[in-house]
């Protein structure tokens, strides 16, 4: 594909590092939209979304350094090449859980504000997964296969599951189901809920077609597809519960 976008002054821009930044200025600017649709304060947010940031890129490196631990690599290449998508949810998800718990706020009502930016920044970056070709698929024999001719991490030549666009079209409709649902919401905390549960379930069927899913030995199931069933059985208990003690209840809008 096109790992390499453009160059700027002799530099080269990468595919996936220009769509990973679009992807969070993209979100920023939407969660930025939704704290004022529900009139919450932007000076947390920004606080907010700079900590996210970088809880993100410390725990997206840390879990891709590793996932590629046993590989021939030195630690300045692992260093200078991506994340991971998990690690970086993982780490914003903490980085939210601590700054939420520190400032004393409503977890659940800053959580709805932000899961239509998680859907959306995992739409756009993987754009440049796919043209970078990480995270690609196994080969098969299927109309809609993928040929990669340029690519320093896919198989060349070979056809391929296109999984990156697999991943954007379910990040999407997730996109597209949180902002329909957002006004018609039950209690605080359901478009946080409705994420975990839609993107883990996502995470889970993509990784049947992924080449780099990690199996446990004699396991059917990968380490991300066995962690996604935990977060979705897990998410749809909460909401369970959260519908049956918090249903119609709203808390009242953060000063």
């Amino acid at each position: 594909m096109r790992p390499t976008l453009f160059t700027l002054g002799g530099a080269a821009v990468r595919s996936y590092h220009f769509f990973l930044v679009v992807a969070f200025l993209a979100a920023f600017g939407l969660f930025l939209l939704e704290v004022r649709r529900r009139r919450l304060q932007t000076g947390i947010a920004l606080d907010l979304a700079l900590f996210g940031l970088f809880a993100a890129v410390v725990g997206g490196k840390a879990l891709y350094l590793l996932a590629h631990l046993g590989r021939p690599r030195s630690i300045g290449t692992l260093l200078a090449e991506g994340w991971s998508g998990p690690g970086l949810l993982l780490g914003a998800l903490s980085g939210f859980a601590l700054f939420v718990r520190h400032r004393r706020l409503d977890g659940f009502t800053w959580a709805d504000a932000a899961a239509p930016s998680l859907a959306l920044a995992e739409t756009i970056a993987r754009i440049g997964c796919f043209l970078t070709g990480c995270c690609h698929g196994v080969p098969g024999d299927v109309v809609f296969a993928v040929v990669f001719t340029a690519s320093e991490v896919a198989p060349l030549h070979v056809p391929l599951h296109p999984t990156q666009l697999y991943h954007l079209l379910l990040s999407l409709g997730i996109l597209v189901f949180l902002l329909f649902r957002r006004k018609r919401t039950r209690y605080t905390g359901e478009l946080a809920v409705s994420f975990a549960v839609l993107f883990a379930v996502a995470r889970g069927f993509v990784d049947f077609f992924r080449a780099d899913a990690l199996h446990l030995a004699q396991s059917p199931l990968s380490v991300v597809q066995i962690v996604a069933v935990v977060v979705a059985v897990a998410g749809l208990l909460l909401h369970r519960r959260l519908l049956r003690t918090r249903g119609g209840a709203h808390p009242p809008r953060e000063a």
